[in-house]
């Protein structure tokens, strides 16, 4: 039985594989010229920056990068982000592509590289399941045995299979959660022969480094992972905006680190010329709340301080959702259900919708505060997560307080400012956005604010659920937490 659902699968990834392999080829086929027309000056240019032309050995090392989107806007970030890196290290680049492209064909050409690698193509697809049938069906067996879609423990030569295609499962299905263990198991499959396929790839190549931008997602996480496994440095850009920057990768035991983490070596020596940050911050803050945004602002941060939302009094709003104004008011920041889950060093929950809806049960047997949820800015945008919160609200199992709402959509986030008692979050920025107005916050993953000491960091589940029990408790931060988190 376990051999026919094998053999379903396979047949399933080869003619995805085939579809997508000619999707792409007749498709930029048909946009080439036109894509030519646009930007020939453009990439003439590019290979006038990097005309460059060194003289590699056989036997040099080399440094892999990948192009596996199919936005040209990506492939040129990464592209130029290795020819950066072999600029100073002068080994020859290797790209990872999904399937061939004449569109991208022509970025290569003008960034001067040769070896491209198509990790999706069909043939290649054939040869690797044929090549590697044994272990194929070794680790099917596996993965067969994975009973719970909460069990992620299997992996494949360390690489953790099952966390990536937790990820993967998250942002293709948009269900919020991993709830069907059938799919789930397929996942883990597909993930697990793009390492297979990563492996015999470069297993006999000398590797330097990785130029990349994620540590998440099939087959970036994959490629991460085992680059870091074999001791090589890993460089993942964040940007591009009008800035960028890149984040060092040395161990294996960092491949959980986001590249925006603050160390803690770096934030103390920031806190030590506190005098030159602290105006700034609440500069930078106060234009926030008259919806002023720099540059470089993420399209979140202006959705959220837009200046059309309307503003009310708490007096005003506990009229209008019939809560009690002599509670205290708790803000619950929902998160992005389909990013950036794994990319969490250190977490109580196993997504953001199971921590939400545990954290919105917890908070509604205290019959002390008023909750409000506040949705994440994704779920304006994604259609299949519009009412994710809503949904966690509804799932409460005994609701008898009435006591947790949905934050008004379009109600300014000055009322938060001026009328929260307490912000609850899993490792957002809100979390040291509101600090820095002396208002507390409740957290239980590790976060870029992780080393202010100015959140209630629980670091167990029954720390965490005493933390939300005692809400009503807690004391507004002193100015030196402020001024902490205002660093």
């Amino acid at each position: 039985m376990n051999i026919i659902v094998l053999i379903k699968y396979l047949i399933y990834i080869i003619v995805s594989n085939l579809f997508q392999s000619l999707k792409v080829f007749f498709t930029s086929a048909f946009e080439y010229f036109k894509f030519r027309k646009k930007f020939n000056k453009d990439l003439k240019f590019i290979n006038d920056l990097w005309k460059i032309r060194f003289k590699f050995k056989s036997s040099d090392k080399y440094i892999i990068t990948d192009a596996y989107d199919d936005s040209s806007l990506y492939c040129y970030t990464l592209l130029t982000h290795a020819k950066k890196i072999q600029k100073i290290k002068q080994f020859p680049i290797i790209v990872l592509d999904k399937n061939f492209s004449f569109i991208k064909n022509s970025f290569y050409k003008s960034f001067g590289i040769d070896h491209v690698v198509h990790l999706n193509s069909f043939f290649f697809s054939i040869f690797i399941i044929f090549r590697k049938f044994t272990i194929i069906l070794k680790e099917f067996n596996k993965i067969n045995r994975v009973n719970s879609t909460s069990d992620l423990s299997y992996s494949y030569e360390n690489i953790e299979i099952s966390n990536i295609a937790y990820d993967d499962y998250l942002r293709f299905n948009l269900s919020g959660s991993v709830d069907d263990l059938k799919k789930f198991k397929f996942y883990i499959f597909k993930t697990l022969l793009i390492s297979i396929k990563i492996n015999y790839l470069f297993n006999n190549k000398k590797i330097d480094s990785f130029a990349g931008k994620e540590n998440q997602f099939s087959p970036r996480a994959n490629l991460f992972q085992y680059i870091l496994k074999r001791e090589c440095i890993c460089y993942l850009f964040v940007g591009p905006v009008n800035i960028s920057s890149v984040r060092k990768y040395k161990r294996f035991s960092q491949r959980t680190i986001p590249r925006t983490y603050i160390n803690k070596k770096f934030y103390l020596y920031a806190f030590s010329k506190r005098a030159n940050y602290i105006q700034k911050a609440k500069n930078i803050l106060d234009k926030k709340f008259l919806s002023e945004f720099t540059e470089n602002e993420f399209l979140d941060a202006k959705y959220v301080f837009s200046n059309k939302h309307y503003t009310l009094s708490k007096d005003e709003l506990c009229d209008k959702l019939k809560l009690d104004n002599k509670k205290k008011f708790v803000i619950v920041f929902s998160h992005n259900v389909y990013d950036g889950v794994f990319e969490i060093r250190r977490k109580l929950f196993t997504d953001n919708f199971i921590w939400l809806k545990e954290t919105l049960n917890i908070l509604s047997q205290n019959p002390n505060v008023n909750v409000l949820v506040k949705k994440h800015p994704t779920e304006f945008t994604m259609l299949p997560i519009k009412d994710i919160s809503l949904r966690a609200i509804d799932e409460i199992p005994d609701l008898k307080y009435n006591n947790v709402k949905l934050f008004p959509e379009s109600l300014s986030p000055k009322f938060i400012k001026e009328n929260a008692d307490c912000i609850v979050t899993g490792h957002g920025t809100a979390g040291i956005e509101y600090a820095c107005f002396g208002i507390p916050s409740i957290s239980c993953n590790n976060s870029p604010y992780s080393y202010c000491k100015t959140s209630n960091e629980a670091k167990n589940y029954f720390q965490y659920e005493n933390f939300l029990k005692n809400i009503d408790k807690l004391s507004p931060l002193n100015d030196s937490q402020i001024e902490k988190s205002l660093v």
